[in-house]
C-alpha cells in the first residue's frame, strides 16, 4: 500500500468491532514486526507517530467507522494515516480559533467595562468558540494504510 509524504501515520490496535462495522481502537506505541523491515510501504518515511499519535492517544479508546474493504478482527493492528493539511486544519480549529476568540473578547470587554469586562467577555468568547467548534461537522476520518493480522 503506497503512501504519500504529506501524511502522518500511527498504529492502532482493534479492541472491538460492532455490528455496524465501527471499530473501537487503541493507539499503540508498539510497532508490528513489519516496521523494522519497511513492510507497510513507508520505509523511507517511517511511521511518523508524532502529532497524530499524540492527538489520538489522548482518548482512552477511539470509535471510528473506517472504510475498509477487508474484514478486521479484534487484536489486528491498523496503520492509520491522516493528511498533514487535515491535521493542521484540526489543530488550528482546536487551538487557534479559541485563542483568537479569547483575545477578541478580552479586547472588546476591556473597551467596554475595563478589567472585569475583559475577563467576562473573554471567558464568554472562549466558551462560545468551544461550543461552536463542537457543533461543526468536520471530516477528520483517518484512512487505513496497512493491516497487520493477529497471529493465532
Amino acid at each position: 500500500m503506497q503512501s504519500s509524504s504529506d501524511e502522518v501515520k500511527t498504529w492502532a490496535i482493534v479492541k472491538a468491532v460492532d455490528d455496524q462495522g465501527e471499530l473501537l481502537l487503541e493507539v499503540s506505541e508498539n510497532k508490528p514486526n513489519s516496521c523494522s523491515t519497511g513492510g507497510c510501504g513507508a520505509s523511507g518515511l517511517g511511521c511518523q507517530t508524532n502529532a497524530f499519535a499524540r492527538l489520538l492517544k489522548r482518548a482512552p479508546a477511539l470509535k471510528l467507522s473506517l472504510p475498509i474493504e477487508q474484514k478486521v478482527n479484534v487484536g489486528d493492528v491498523l496503520l492509520l494515516s491522516l493528511s498533514a493539511s487535515a491535521l493542521m486544519r484540526l489543530s488550528l480549529m482546536a487551538y487557534g480559533l479559541p485563542l483568537l476568540a479569547l483575545l477578541f473578547g478580552m479586547a472588546i470587554g476591556q473597551l467596554l467595562l475595563d478589567d472585569k469586562g475583559a475577563l467576562l467577555f473573554g471567558g464568554f468568547a472562549l466558551l462560545s468558540s468551544w461550543y461552536l467548534i463542537g457543533k461543526l461537522n468536520i471530516d477528520c476520518t483517518p484512512s487505513v494504510q496497512d493491516i497487520q493480522r493477529m497471529t493465532l
